[in-house]
């Protein structure tokens, strides 16, 4: 199933995203891929958001990371049509920020599959 999934949105989000001062700090990311239901991906990428800025003036900047076994989403036409929107929106002078990435992903055909409960084995009991 072609899925993302929003960190700052997903249930263990506070766990895995740098909150501390500083420059090169992960402040959110998205990662999409071609998920089985039973667990597991034919390919995954992710769209990340760091901060490259220093103290006094932020600059949030998107990297795209990718390991070479996800190469092989280039032939799936969903993602032609996200990378071909976002160069053509990019070369306009888009901002390329997650929010719009994430609604772009939507337009393309991918399903929002952020786990924002917990499973209720790891929520608190009362």
């Amino acid at each position: 199933m072609l899925q993302y999934i929003r960190l700052s949105r997903a249930w263990y989000a506070e766990a895995n995203l740098d909150t501390g001062f500083g420059a090169n700090k992960r402040l959110d990311s998205i990662n999409v891929g071609d998920y089985d239901p039973d667990g597991g991906a034919l390919w995954e990428f992710a769209f990340e958001l760091y901060d490259l800025g220093d103290y006094n003036r932020p600059r949030p900047s998107v990297q795209l990371t990718m390991w070479d076994d996800a190469f092989m989403a280039f032939e799936v036409k969903e993602v032609k049509r996200l990378f071909r929107n976002l160069g053509h929106r990019t070369a306009r002078g888009y901002d390329a920020s997650l929010d719009a990435l994430e609604a772009m992903l939507e337009e393309s055909g991918f399903e929002d599959a952020t786990p924002e409960d917990a499973p209720a084995h790891l929520r608190p009991r009362d």
